[in-house]
Parts: C-alpha cells; sequence; structure tokens
C-alpha cells in the first residue's frame, strides 16, 4: 500500500513538472511588425588576455559554451555560442557572437558595451545567419558576471538577464521592370 503511495506521489510531482514546462514554454505573442520576445541563459568559458598601457589597459576575449533559448517561439532551444571581442577598459568593448543550432544554422550577433566586468551592460544586435536564420534581425541585452576569472586569463561567467527580441526581415516589394510595362 505504502509502495503505491510513494508511486502516485512520484507520478504527481513528475505532472507537475511537466505542466510548468509546458507553462514557460508557453508561445512568445508576436507583437506589431512581426518581433517576438526571447529570453536566454547564456554560460560560457574562455581567455582574455590583457595589454596594461599605463592607467588604461586593452583586452582581447575568446569565449564559448551553451546558450538556452527558455522563451521564444521560432527558435532552437539550444546553441553553442562563440564569441570574439576586444575592451578598452573603462572606454568601450565590441564583439561578435555567433550561435550555431543542433542542425548547424547560425546566428550571426554584433555585441557592444562597456568592460566585460561584472554588471556591466552587453547590447547584442541580430545581424543575420544561415539556414533558418538567414532573414533574421533583432536585438538583446545581458549583464556579464564572472563566476571565475583567474589571473593567467581564465574566464568563466554568465549573461544576466538575457532578453531581447527579433522578427523575420520584411521582403522587399518586387521593383518593376521597364519590360512590365510594354
Amino acid at each position: 500500500m505504502r509502495a503505491v503511495a510513494v508511486r502516485g506521489a512520484t507520478a504527481l510531482a513528475v505532472l507537475m513538472l511537466v505542466a510548468a514546462a509546458a507553462r514557460s514554454r508557453a508561445e512568445s505573442p508576436v507583437t506589431a511588425g512581426g518581433w517576438i520576445d526571447f529570453a536566454a541563459n547564456w554560460t560560457a568559458s574562455g581567455r582574455q588576455h590583457t595589454l596594461a598601457t599605463g592607467r588604461r589597459a586593452a583586452s582581447i576575449f575568446e569565449l564559448s559554451g551553451p546558450f538556452v533559448v527558455t522563451r521564444g517561439d521560432g527558435l532552437s532551444r539550444g546553441f553553442f555560442a562563440d564569441a570574439i571581442g576586444f575592451v578598452e577598459r573603462d572606454s568601450l568593448g565590441i564583439g561578435r557572437l555567433v550561435l550555431t543550432d543542433e542542425q548547424g544554422d547560425q546566428i550571426f550577433n554584433d555585441l557592444a558595451g562597456q568592460d566585460i566586468g561584472t554588471g556591466q551592460h552587453i547590447e547584442g544586435t541580430i545581424t543575420g545567419g544561415t539556414g533558418r536564420y538567414a532573414d533574421v534581425e533583432g536585438s538583446f541585452r545581458f549583464a556579464w558576471q564572472y563566476v571565475i576569472r583567474t589571473d593567467d586569463g581564465m574566464t568563466q561567467g554568465r549573461a544576466v538577464g538575457l532578453t531581447g527580441r527579433y522578427r523575420r526581415r520584411p521582403a522587399a516589394s518586387p521593383q518593376p521592370t521597364p519590360e512590365a510595362g510594354r
């Protein structure tokens, strides 16, 4: 009798988890202009190399890791993210981010922000991609948080509050040809 009750409680717990997951993946409403909101988690590790130049410093970084979409229809749920960039401390940061899904289709992104320190805000611009993402555009933002940063340049961190929106580029209306009016 006790085994049946335990199995029943376990089945109820699993059912509740599945229902909660389904609610969290509810469809994202499409807003005016075809924009779809999305949210994601990104954790990354890699290297950062810094060159001190007096009171200033310049760094290059290379990071990679899983990028998991938690909300947003039309995107794969999982990507592998590769990022590379340049940061001049207390001034500017620029970079590129490539997201690759399980089928090899990619989303290309430009990154801009401040120094790559904890709490610094980064903005991304979705510039297109390959395959099913060839015609996407959009933007996103997040705050960077270091988890580990060693003296020899090893870095691990995560994006906090990564949210944005994307859409398929509107198709260009066909231009009439000179022969069409004859």
